[in-house]
């Protein structure tokens, strides 16, 4: 658990930064968790592959401006 491994060697308060690089571990760790079952490739739905595709596309926006991993 990556989240829970920053959190510990991290000094408190936190920054900004900080905290905004556990909150990602963490809700990456958490959606990875609820949806381990989901297979993407098994859509029924072609709207459903671009709704994802705009999804991750976002995500990675995200983590590439808070500089998560």
């Amino acid at each position: 658990m990556k989240w829970l491994k920053r959190l510990a060697t991290m000094e408190m308060p936190l920054s900004d930064l900080d905290f905004g690089k556990l909150k990602i571990d963490l809700e990456n760790w958490f959606y990875q968790e609820a949806f381990h079952a989901f297979d993407g490739d098994s859509m029924d739905v072609p709207s459903d592959y671009y709704t994802w595709r705009d999804l991750e596309e976002e995500k990675k926006e995200i983590f590439d401006i808070l500089g998560g991993q």
